[in-house]
Protein backbone atom coordinates (compact mmCIF):
# COMPACT_ATOMS: atom_id res chain seq x y z
CA UNK A 1 0.00 0.00 0.00
CA UNK A 2 2.90 2.45 0.58
CA UNK A 3 4.27 1.83 -2.89
CA UNK A 4 1.32 2.29 -4.20
CA UNK A 5 0.34 5.69 -2.43
CA UNK A 6 3.88 6.75 -2.74
CA UNK A 7 3.25 5.56 -6.79
CA UNK A 8 0.20 7.92 -6.99
CA UNK A 9 1.31 10.76 -5.34
CA UNK A 10 4.38 11.01 -7.26
CA UNK A 11 2.40 10.67 -10.48
CA UNK A 12 0.30 13.16 -9.45
CA UNK A 13 2.68 15.42 -8.71
CA UNK A 14 4.92 15.01 -11.66
CA UNK A 15 2.24 15.94 -13.70
CA UNK A 16 1.24 19.26 -11.97
CA UNK A 17 5.04 20.16 -11.54
CA UNK A 18 5.84 19.17 -15.61
CA UNK A 19 2.78 21.45 -16.93
CA UNK A 20 4.07 24.29 -14.66
CA UNK A 21 7.86 23.66 -16.51
CA UNK A 22 6.37 23.65 -19.96
CA UNK A 23 4.72 26.56 -19.27
CA UNK A 24 8.06 28.25 -17.86
CA UNK A 25 10.25 26.95 -19.92
CA UNK A 26 8.14 28.67 -23.15
CA UNK A 27 8.98 31.97 -21.74
CA UNK A 28 12.18 32.05 -20.01
CA UNK A 29 15.33 29.60 -19.32
CA UNK A 30 14.54 27.49 -16.14
CA UNK A 31 17.34 27.64 -12.81
CA UNK A 32 18.42 24.70 -11.34
CA UNK A 33 16.31 25.56 -8.45
CA UNK A 34 13.11 25.41 -10.56
CA UNK A 35 14.04 21.54 -11.49
CA UNK A 36 14.79 20.60 -8.30
CA UNK A 37 11.71 21.36 -7.72
CA UNK A 38 9.99 18.58 -9.82
CA UNK A 39 12.62 15.98 -9.05
CA UNK A 40 12.43 13.22 -6.89
CA UNK A 41 14.60 13.42 -4.01
CA UNK A 42 16.67 10.29 -5.28
CA UNK A 43 18.24 12.29 -8.03
CA UNK A 44 19.17 15.49 -6.15
CA UNK A 45 22.55 14.22 -5.71
CA UNK A 46 23.31 13.20 -9.02
CA UNK A 47 22.41 16.98 -10.51
CA UNK A 48 24.41 18.51 -7.69
CA UNK A 49 27.32 16.18 -8.62
CA UNK A 50 27.13 16.99 -12.16
CA UNK A 51 26.77 21.03 -11.21
CA UNK A 52 29.63 20.77 -8.75
CA UNK A 53 32.64 20.23 -11.80
CA UNK A 54 30.87 22.07 -14.46
CA UNK A 55 32.35 25.77 -15.46
CA UNK A 56 28.79 27.40 -16.01
CA UNK A 57 27.14 29.64 -13.27
CA UNK A 58 25.27 28.23 -10.71
CA UNK A 59 21.89 27.84 -11.29
CA UNK A 60 22.49 27.86 -15.43
CA UNK A 61 20.78 25.36 -16.95
CA UNK A 62 21.02 26.96 -20.13
CA UNK A 63 25.22 26.10 -19.70
CA UNK A 64 24.77 22.65 -18.34
CA UNK A 65 22.16 21.27 -20.69
CA UNK A 66 24.68 22.30 -23.46
CA UNK A 67 27.35 19.93 -22.11
CA UNK A 68 27.83 16.96 -24.67
CA UNK A 69 28.00 14.96 -21.47
CA UNK A 70 25.38 15.70 -19.14
CA UNK A 71 22.24 13.10 -20.69
CA UNK A 72 24.34 10.62 -20.20
CA UNK A 73 25.53 11.14 -16.74
CA UNK A 74 23.04 12.23 -15.22
CA UNK A 75 20.55 9.44 -16.65
CA UNK A 76 23.40 6.73 -15.39
CA UNK A 77 23.50 8.35 -12.10
CA UNK A 78 19.59 8.53 -11.46
CA UNK A 79 19.44 4.96 -12.43
CA UNK A 80 21.50 3.94 -9.94
CA UNK A 81 20.17 6.10 -7.25
CA UNK A 82 16.58 5.94 -7.88
CA UNK A 83 14.77 2.59 -7.58
CA UNK A 84 11.21 3.03 -9.07
CA UNK A 85 11.28 3.89 -12.55
CA UNK A 86 8.91 6.00 -12.23
CA UNK A 87 11.02 7.99 -10.62
CA UNK A 88 13.88 7.81 -13.28
CA UNK A 89 11.41 8.65 -16.22
CA UNK A 90 10.26 11.69 -13.89
CA UNK A 91 13.92 12.30 -13.81
CA UNK A 92 14.21 11.61 -17.92
CA UNK A 93 11.21 13.79 -18.54
CA UNK A 94 11.64 16.87 -17.09
CA UNK A 95 15.56 17.23 -17.53
CA UNK A 96 14.29 16.96 -21.45
CA UNK A 97 11.73 19.83 -21.07
CA UNK A 98 14.38 22.02 -19.06
CA UNK A 99 16.80 21.55 -21.61
CA UNK A 100 14.36 21.96 -24.25
CA UNK A 101 14.99 19.27 -26.06
CA UNK A 102 13.29 18.28 -29.63
CA UNK A 103 10.38 16.39 -28.64
CA UNK A 104 10.39 13.51 -30.99
CA UNK A 105 7.23 12.00 -32.43
CA UNK A 106 6.88 8.68 -34.82
CA UNK A 107 3.72 7.67 -34.10
CA UNK A 108 1.79 7.57 -37.42
CA UNK A 109 4.78 5.47 -38.90
CA UNK A 110 3.52 1.99 -38.24
CA UNK A 111 -0.35 2.57 -38.01
CA UNK A 112 0.23 3.74 -41.49
CA UNK A 113 2.05 0.91 -42.51
CA UNK A 114 0.18 -1.67 -41.53
CA UNK A 115 -2.64 -0.50 -43.06
CA UNK A 116 -1.23 -0.12 -46.39
CA UNK A 117 0.04 -3.47 -46.25
CA UNK A 118 -2.63 -4.99 -45.04
CA UNK A 119 -4.76 -3.93 -47.69
CA UNK A 120 -2.76 -4.77 -50.36
CA UNK A 121 -1.99 -8.70 -49.35
CA UNK A 122 -5.88 -8.76 -48.68
CA UNK A 123 -6.38 -8.15 -52.15
CA UNK A 124 -4.03 -10.26 -53.22
CA UNK A 125 -5.62 -12.97 -51.22
CA UNK A 126 -8.90 -12.25 -52.79
CA UNK A 127 -7.43 -12.47 -56.43
CA UNK A 128 -6.34 -15.14 -55.78
CA UNK A 129 -9.25 -17.14 -54.67
CA UNK A 130 -11.27 -15.15 -57.12
CA UNK A 131 -8.81 -16.45 -60.29
CA UNK A 132 -9.66 -20.26 -58.96
CA UNK A 133 -12.99 -19.86 -58.24
CA UNK A 134 -14.40 -18.01 -61.23
CA UNK A 135 -11.92 -17.47 -63.66
CA UNK A 136 -10.57 -21.32 -63.61
CA UNK A 137 -13.11 -23.81 -62.34
CA UNK A 138 -10.05 -25.18 -60.01
CA UNK A 139 -10.25 -26.78 -56.93
CA UNK A 140 -9.13 -25.06 -53.89
CA UNK A 141 -6.32 -26.30 -52.04
CA UNK A 142 -4.79 -26.68 -48.43
CA UNK A 143 -2.26 -24.20 -49.52
CA UNK A 144 -5.25 -21.84 -50.54
CA UNK A 145 -6.75 -22.07 -46.85
CA UNK A 146 -3.59 -21.32 -45.44
CA UNK A 147 -2.89 -18.76 -47.31
CA UNK A 148 -5.91 -17.02 -46.23
CA UNK A 149 -5.38 -18.40 -42.50
CA UNK A 150 -2.21 -16.06 -43.08
CA UNK A 151 -4.07 -12.68 -43.59
CA UNK A 152 -6.65 -13.53 -41.02
CA UNK A 153 -4.24 -13.66 -38.44
CA UNK A 154 -2.38 -10.76 -39.69
CA UNK A 155 -5.66 -8.61 -39.41
CA UNK A 156 -5.60 -7.84 -35.60
CA UNK A 157 -2.14 -6.96 -36.21
CA UNK A 158 -3.27 -3.58 -38.19
CA UNK A 159 -6.39 -3.41 -35.43
CA UNK A 160 -3.27 -2.80 -32.74
CA UNK A 161 -1.34 -1.09 -34.89
CA UNK A 162 -3.97 1.67 -35.33
CA UNK A 163 -5.96 1.54 -31.63
CA UNK A 164 -2.97 0.06 -29.75
CA UNK A 165 -0.93 2.86 -31.33
CA UNK A 166 -2.67 5.88 -30.85
CA UNK A 167 -4.15 4.75 -27.09
CA UNK A 168 0.20 3.67 -25.94
CA UNK A 169 1.72 6.56 -27.69
CA UNK A 170 4.16 4.19 -29.65
CA UNK A 171 6.31 6.12 -31.58
CA UNK A 172 7.06 8.70 -28.44
CA UNK A 173 9.84 8.37 -26.41
CA UNK A 174 8.93 6.73 -22.75
CA UNK A 175 9.23 9.40 -20.65
CA UNK A 176 6.85 11.96 -22.15
CA UNK A 177 3.98 8.85 -21.91
CA UNK A 178 1.56 8.20 -18.85
CA UNK A 179 2.29 5.44 -16.59
CA UNK A 180 -1.00 3.66 -17.82
CA UNK A 181 0.09 4.32 -21.53
CA UNK A 182 3.44 2.56 -20.94
CA UNK A 183 1.89 -0.68 -19.40
CA UNK A 184 -0.79 -0.65 -21.88
CA UNK A 185 2.34 -0.46 -24.81
CA UNK A 186 3.67 -3.58 -23.15
CA UNK A 187 -0.03 -5.68 -23.16
CA UNK A 188 -0.21 -4.45 -26.79
CA UNK A 189 3.54 -5.82 -27.53
CA UNK A 190 2.78 -8.85 -25.75
CA UNK A 191 -0.13 -9.71 -28.21
CA UNK A 192 1.67 -8.19 -30.94
CA UNK A 193 4.71 -10.61 -30.49
CA UNK A 194 3.06 -13.88 -29.98
CA UNK A 195 0.79 -13.06 -33.58
CA UNK A 196 4.22 -12.36 -35.51
CA UNK A 197 6.10 -15.56 -33.83
CA UNK A 198 2.72 -17.78 -34.71
CA UNK A 199 2.28 -16.31 -38.34
CA UNK A 200 5.69 -16.22 -39.27
CA UNK A 201 5.22 -20.51 -39.26
CA UNK A 202 2.05 -20.29 -41.23
CA UNK A 203 3.28 -17.91 -44.22
CA UNK A 204 5.96 -20.78 -44.50
CA UNK A 205 3.20 -23.86 -44.73
CA UNK A 206 1.37 -21.79 -47.35
CA UNK A 207 4.71 -21.98 -49.62
CA UNK A 208 5.26 -25.83 -48.79
CA UNK A 209 2.32 -26.91 -49.82
CA UNK A 210 2.12 -24.88 -52.62
CA UNK A 211 5.37 -26.81 -53.23
CA UNK A 212 3.96 -30.25 -52.18
CA UNK A 213 1.01 -29.81 -55.17
CA UNK A 214 3.65 -28.67 -57.79
CA UNK A 215 6.59 -30.92 -57.11
CA UNK A 216 5.48 -35.24 -57.84
CA UNK A 217 9.01 -36.88 -56.95
CA UNK A 218 9.39 -38.93 -54.33
CA UNK A 219 12.44 -37.59 -53.14
CA UNK A 220 11.07 -33.84 -52.85
CA UNK A 221 8.11 -34.49 -51.45
CA UNK A 222 9.47 -36.54 -48.44
CA UNK A 223 11.82 -33.14 -48.02
CA UNK A 224 8.97 -30.96 -47.94
CA UNK A 225 6.73 -33.24 -46.05
CA UNK A 226 10.08 -33.05 -43.42
CA UNK A 227 9.75 -29.43 -43.80
CA UNK A 228 6.65 -29.07 -43.17
CA UNK A 229 7.09 -30.81 -39.52
CA UNK A 230 9.74 -28.58 -38.35
CA UNK A 231 8.37 -25.79 -39.87
CA UNK A 232 4.93 -26.81 -37.35
CA UNK A 233 6.87 -27.67 -34.53
CA UNK A 234 9.09 -24.36 -34.75
CA UNK A 235 5.99 -22.58 -34.59
CA UNK A 236 4.37 -24.39 -31.83
CA UNK A 237 7.48 -23.67 -29.70
CA UNK A 238 7.14 -20.57 -30.56
CA UNK A 239 3.79 -19.35 -29.47
CA UNK A 240 4.17 -21.40 -26.67
CA UNK A 241 7.52 -19.47 -25.38
CA UNK A 242 5.53 -16.46 -26.34
CA UNK A 243 2.86 -17.22 -23.99
CA UNK A 244 4.57 -17.85 -21.68
CA UNK A 245 7.63 -16.29 -21.68
CA UNK A 246 6.59 -14.65 -17.87
CA UNK A 247 5.63 -15.62 -14.77
CA UNK A 248 3.04 -14.91 -14.33
CA UNK A 249 1.90 -13.63 -17.67
CA UNK A 250 0.61 -10.41 -17.16
CA UNK A 251 4.05 -9.62 -15.57
CA UNK A 252 5.45 -8.86 -19.57
CA UNK A 253 3.46 -5.63 -19.47
CA UNK A 254 3.63 -4.51 -15.68
CA UNK A 255 7.20 -5.13 -14.95
CA UNK A 256 8.46 -1.81 -16.62
CA UNK A 257 7.51 -0.22 -13.30
CA UNK A 258 10.00 -2.60 -10.92
CA UNK A 259 6.73 -2.41 -8.36
CA UNK A 260 5.05 -6.02 -9.46
CA UNK A 261 6.87 -8.75 -8.34
CA UNK A 262 7.42 -11.99 -11.26
CA UNK A 263 10.30 -13.32 -13.87
CA UNK A 264 10.82 -13.48 -17.78
CA UNK A 265 13.46 -15.43 -19.60
CA UNK A 266 15.29 -13.30 -22.15
CA UNK A 267 12.65 -11.73 -24.39
CA UNK A 268 15.80 -10.57 -26.58
CA UNK A 269 17.34 -14.44 -26.97
CA UNK A 270 13.88 -15.93 -27.42
CA UNK A 271 13.63 -12.89 -30.53
CA UNK A 272 17.30 -13.52 -32.09
CA UNK A 273 16.15 -17.32 -32.52
CA UNK A 274 13.23 -17.36 -33.90
CA UNK A 275 14.57 -14.72 -36.52
CA UNK A 276 17.63 -16.67 -37.09
CA UNK A 277 15.60 -19.87 -37.69
CA UNK A 278 13.07 -18.48 -39.95
CA UNK A 279 15.56 -16.83 -41.80
CA UNK A 280 17.93 -20.20 -41.94
CA UNK A 281 13.95 -21.90 -42.97
CA UNK A 282 13.86 -19.15 -45.52
CA UNK A 283 17.05 -19.98 -47.75
CA UNK A 284 16.10 -24.10 -47.30
CA UNK A 285 13.20 -23.34 -48.81
CA UNK A 286 14.04 -21.75 -51.63
CA UNK A 287 16.52 -24.17 -52.28
CA UNK A 288 14.32 -27.31 -52.23
CA UNK A 289 12.50 -25.92 -55.49
CA UNK A 290 15.53 -24.76 -57.39
CA UNK A 291 17.27 -28.04 -56.97
CA UNK A 292 14.91 -28.97 -59.47
CA UNK A 293 15.74 -26.73 -62.06
CA UNK A 294 19.00 -28.30 -63.06
CA UNK A 295 17.49 -31.78 -63.75
CA UNK A 296 15.19 -29.67 -66.56
CA UNK A 297 17.11 -30.31 -70.22
CA UNK A 298 16.49 -25.93 -71.04
CA UNK A 299 19.23 -23.65 -72.20
CA UNK A 300 20.14 -21.34 -69.26
CA UNK A 301 18.30 -18.46 -70.59
CA UNK A 302 15.07 -20.50 -69.56
CA UNK A 303 16.17 -21.87 -66.13
CA UNK A 304 17.18 -18.59 -65.33
CA UNK A 305 13.41 -17.68 -65.65
CA UNK A 306 11.98 -20.44 -64.16
CA UNK A 307 14.32 -19.85 -61.14
CA UNK A 308 13.23 -16.47 -60.79
CA UNK A 309 9.60 -17.30 -60.73
CA UNK A 310 10.31 -19.22 -57.03
CA UNK A 311 13.11 -16.95 -55.84
CA UNK A 312 9.93 -14.64 -55.05
CA UNK A 313 10.25 -15.70 -51.65
CA UNK A 314 13.69 -14.05 -51.63
CA UNK A 315 12.13 -10.71 -51.03
CA UNK A 316 10.50 -11.98 -47.15
CA UNK A 317 14.42 -13.22 -46.66
CA UNK A 318 15.41 -9.72 -47.20
CA UNK A 319 13.04 -8.25 -45.09
CA UNK A 320 13.44 -10.75 -42.22
CA UNK A 321 16.86 -9.85 -42.59
CA UNK A 322 16.66 -6.16 -42.11
CA UNK A 323 14.24 -7.03 -38.95
CA UNK A 324 16.75 -9.42 -37.43
CA UNK A 325 19.52 -6.07 -37.64
CA UNK A 326 16.98 -3.57 -36.16
CA UNK A 327 16.35 -5.80 -33.37
CA UNK A 328 20.10 -6.24 -32.70
CA UNK A 329 21.04 -2.60 -32.83
CA UNK A 330 17.92 -1.66 -30.27
CA UNK A 331 17.32 -5.04 -28.58
CA UNK A 332 14.29 -6.33 -27.59
CA UNK A 333 14.37 -5.12 -24.29
CA UNK A 334 15.04 -1.63 -24.77
CA UNK A 335 15.00 1.13 -21.90
CA UNK A 336 13.13 3.21 -24.59
CA UNK A 337 11.05 0.77 -26.47
CA UNK A 338 8.11 3.15 -27.18
CA UNK A 339 10.41 4.79 -29.49
CA UNK A 340 12.62 2.68 -30.07
CA UNK A 341 10.62 -0.56 -31.22
CA UNK A 342 8.71 1.57 -33.87
CA UNK A 343 11.08 -0.12 -36.37
CA UNK A 344 10.93 -3.74 -35.38
CA UNK A 345 7.11 -3.93 -35.38
CA UNK A 346 7.16 -2.15 -38.98
CA UNK A 347 9.64 -4.35 -40.53
CA UNK A 348 7.55 -7.29 -38.39
CA UNK A 349 4.58 -6.08 -40.27
CA UNK A 350 5.77 -5.79 -43.83
CA UNK A 351 7.79 -8.92 -43.24
CA UNK A 352 4.30 -11.11 -42.89
CA UNK A 353 2.00 -9.17 -45.34
CA UNK A 354 4.67 -9.16 -47.82
CA UNK A 355 5.20 -13.33 -47.23
CA UNK A 356 1.46 -12.97 -48.10
CA UNK A 357 1.59 -11.20 -51.57
CA UNK A 358 4.49 -13.28 -52.65
CA UNK A 359 2.44 -16.41 -51.90
CA UNK A 360 -0.32 -14.98 -54.12
CA UNK A 361 2.35 -14.02 -57.04
CA UNK A 362 1.45 -17.26 -59.68
CA UNK A 363 -1.87 -16.49 -59.47
CA UNK A 364 -1.54 -13.29 -59.87
CA UNK A 365 0.57 -14.31 -62.99
CA UNK A 366 -2.84 -16.31 -64.37
CA UNK A 367 -4.63 -13.25 -63.67
CA UNK A 368 -2.73 -10.94 -66.13
CA UNK A 369 -2.24 -13.27 -68.90
CA UNK A 370 -6.03 -13.64 -69.10
CA UNK A 371 -6.39 -10.10 -68.64
CA UNK A 372 -3.78 -9.44 -71.70
CA UNK A 373 -4.29 -12.40 -73.60
CA UNK A 374 -1.59 -11.59 -75.87
CA UNK A 375 0.86 -10.91 -72.99
CA UNK A 376 2.75 -14.18 -73.37
CA UNK A 377 5.24 -15.40 -70.66
CA UNK A 378 6.78 -18.22 -72.29
CA UNK A 379 7.42 -18.16 -76.26
CA UNK A 380 6.00 -20.59 -78.67
CA UNK A 381 7.09 -20.69 -82.04
CA UNK A 382 6.22 -17.83 -84.81
CA UNK A 383 3.62 -18.32 -87.09
CA UNK A 384 1.61 -21.42 -85.27
CA UNK A 385 0.69 -21.95 -81.84
CA UNK A 386 0.25 -26.07 -81.07
CA UNK A 387 -2.15 -27.28 -78.36
CA UNK A 388 -1.05 -30.78 -77.00
CA UNK A 389 -3.16 -33.08 -75.72
CA UNK A 390 -1.30 -36.21 -74.24
CA UNK A 391 -2.47 -39.56 -73.17
CA UNK A 392 0.04 -42.61 -72.25
CA UNK A 393 -0.70 -46.08 -74.36
CA UNK A 394 1.15 -49.26 -73.54
CA UNK A 395 3.74 -48.40 -75.65
CA UNK A 396 5.30 -44.76 -75.87
CA UNK A 397 2.59 -41.74 -76.03
CA UNK A 398 0.11 -40.59 -78.70
CA UNK A 399 0.37 -36.66 -79.36
CA UNK A 400 -2.30 -34.85 -81.38
CA UNK A 401 -1.03 -31.86 -82.71
CA UNK A 402 -3.30 -29.54 -84.44
CA UNK A 403 -2.05 -26.75 -86.41
CA UNK A 404 -4.18 -23.39 -86.18
CA UNK A 405 -4.25 -20.64 -88.46
CA UNK A 406 -2.02 -17.80 -86.80
CA UNK A 407 -4.15 -14.34 -86.97
CA UNK A 408 -0.55 -12.08 -88.01
CA UNK A 409 -0.55 -15.09 -91.24
CA UNK A 410 -3.21 -15.36 -93.41
CA UNK A 411 -3.10 -18.22 -95.43
CA UNK A 412 -3.13 -17.40 -99.36
CA UNK A 413 -6.81 -18.61 -100.64
CA UNK A 414 -8.57 -18.05 -103.76
CA UNK A 415 -12.10 -16.84 -103.88
CA UNK A 416 -14.30 -20.51 -103.61
CA UNK A 417 -11.36 -22.35 -103.23
CA UNK A 418 -11.27 -25.76 -101.19
CA UNK A 419 -9.80 -25.32 -97.59
CA UNK A 420 -8.16 -28.77 -96.18
CA UNK A 421 -7.52 -29.39 -92.82
CA UNK A 422 -5.95 -32.41 -91.53
CA UNK A 423 -4.91 -33.96 -88.51
CA UNK A 424 -2.18 -36.53 -87.76
CA UNK A 425 -1.92 -38.81 -85.28
CA UNK A 426 1.56 -39.48 -84.05
CA UNK A 427 3.05 -42.47 -82.35
CA UNK A 428 6.38 -42.83 -80.89
CA UNK A 429 8.32 -44.53 -77.79
CA UNK A 430 10.34 -41.54 -76.26
CA UNK A 431 10.35 -38.04 -76.86
CA UNK A 432 13.47 -35.83 -77.52
CA UNK A 433 13.93 -34.60 -73.09
CA UNK A 434 14.99 -31.47 -74.23
CA UNK A 435 11.74 -30.13 -75.99
CA UNK A 436 9.79 -32.55 -73.19
CA UNK A 437 10.75 -30.08 -70.68
CA UNK A 438 10.43 -26.41 -72.79
CA UNK A 439 6.70 -27.75 -73.87
CA UNK A 440 5.73 -29.02 -69.88
CA UNK A 441 7.03 -25.34 -68.81
CA UNK A 442 4.62 -24.01 -71.37
CA UNK A 443 2.07 -25.86 -70.46
CA UNK A 444 1.89 -23.45 -67.87
CA UNK A 445 -0.08 -21.40 -70.39
CA UNK A 446 -3.14 -23.59 -69.73
CA UNK A 447 -4.95 -20.73 -68.50
CA UNK A 448 -4.28 -18.35 -71.76
CA UNK A 449 -7.01 -20.56 -73.32
CA UNK A 450 -9.99 -21.57 -72.52
CA UNK A 451 -10.98 -25.54 -72.65
CA UNK A 452 -7.40 -27.03 -72.65
CA UNK A 453 -7.16 -30.74 -71.03
CA UNK A 454 -4.69 -31.85 -68.41
CA UNK A 455 -2.88 -34.87 -68.95
CA UNK A 456 -3.64 -38.32 -66.33
CA UNK A 457 -0.31 -37.80 -65.40
CA UNK A 458 0.81 -34.01 -64.81
CA UNK A 459 4.01 -32.25 -64.29
CA UNK A 460 4.90 -29.42 -62.09
CA UNK A 461 4.34 -27.26 -64.66
CA UNK A 462 1.28 -28.88 -65.24
CA UNK A 463 0.13 -28.40 -61.93
CA UNK A 464 1.80 -24.47 -61.37
CA UNK A 465 -1.65 -23.65 -64.14
CA UNK A 466 -3.97 -21.75 -62.34
CA UNK A 467 -1.48 -20.50 -59.62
Amino acid sequence: MRIIGRASWLAASVFLVASTLFTTAASADLTLADVLKALPSCSYDCLTLLTEGSDCATGNMTCYCASPNFDDTATACVESNCKLAKEILTVKNVTQVACKREVRDNTKKFPTVAIVFSILSGIFVIQRFAVKIYASNLSLGLDDWITLLAALIQAPGAAIACEGGRRTGFGRDIWTLQYDQITDFGYYLYIYSTIYFFNVSVCKLAFLFFYLRVFPAPRVRRALWGTIIFVLTFGLVFLFVSIFQCKPVSYYWHRWDKEHVGTCINASAVAWANSGISIGLDFFMIGIPLSQINSLNLDWKKKIGVGAMFCVGLFVTIISIIRLENLIVHGWESPNATYEKVDVAVWSTIEINVGIICACMPSLRSLIVRTFPRLHIWPSEPGTRQDFTERNLGFGTTSRSMAEKHPDMPLPTRPGAIALHMTYAVEFGARDSESMDEQRLMQMRDLDTNGSTASPSRSPSDKLRGY
